[in-house]
């Protein structure tokens, strides 16, 4: 009851969407890794084990789930 559905959707699938970027991370990098990679190659390969052909479209979806989860989690972490 402290969160409604729409906020709870977003956030549980921004949740696993993340969880999966960086379990993927691990496996094109071969070490634990909370940063994306910034070499092109790198992105462009982890972008093709996610299911992505455009790294740049890749990236911009990353920024907008983490935008979009941490907009959340602020409003709810603000309320009195």
């Amino acid at each position: 009851g402290l969160l409604g559905a729409d906020d709870a959707a977003a956030l549980r699938g921004g949740y696993g969407f993340l969880r999966l970027v960086k379990a993927r991370l691990r496996v094109v990098t071969d070490r634990p890794l909370n940063e994306l990679p910034e070499a092109a190659e790198e992105v462009a390969k982890l972008a093709r084990r996610l299911g992505s052909a455009d790294p740049a479209a890749f990236l911009a979806e990353v920024k907008r789930v983490t935008a979009d989860v941490r907009r959340r989690y602020d409003a709810l972490t603000t309320k009195e």
